[in-house]
């Protein structure tokens, strides 16, 4: 789970997907880091509606 790996709250990451919050450059490192992602993959298509 996203949560754990990425030691983030549940809540949080939930809000982060449903676009509530948008999370700060250290939070989404350790999302990109649980993600075992590049930064570019982690930003793919955020210019899409």
């Amino acid at each position: 789970m996203l949560s754990e790996k990425s030691g983030i709250s549940t809540w949080y990451v939930q809000s982060i997907e449903a676009g509530v919050n948008f999370p700060s450059l250290p939070i989404l490192a350790k999302i990109k880091t649980a993600l075992e992602c590049s930064w570019n993959r982690l930003f793919e298509d955020c210019d899409k509606p």
